[in-house]
């Protein structure tokens, strides 16, 4: 994960933006063989931070449908964890056990 975050990273900064990053990250070569990934990721990101209650930063312009999509996937989502096995332990906890192992060779 540490290597696609980096890979990101430079993508990002090589793009000048967010939104060409993720096209260079994904390797698309124009607007049209990009697939609405970077809508995704973008919509995807604005309904996180909405859950989270974190402020919305000012980001590329996102298609009112990639927002909305979004929204509903998450919600489905989370509908689906309520009916979950009752005494399911969350993911983070998951995460977190994880991040208490030894740090790999990448770094």
């Amino acid at each position: 994960m540490r290597v696609g975050a980096l890979v990101l990273k430079d993508a990002i900064s090589r793009g000048g933006s967010v939104r060409t990053g993720l096209r260079y990250y994904v390797g698309a070569t124009s607007d049209s063989t990009e697939g609405g990934y970077a809508d995704k990721v973008l919509a995807e990101q604005v309904q996180l931070e909405r859950v989270a209650g974190v402020p919305a930063k000012a980001v590329d312009k996102l298609p009112a449908s990639a927002v909305a999509s979004a929204g509903s996937r998450t919600t489905q989502a989370a509908k689906a964890r309520a009916g979950g096995a009752a005494g399911a332990k969350p993911a983070v906890a998951n995460e977190a056990q994880q991040s208490e192992q030894k740090p790999s060779s990448l770094t």
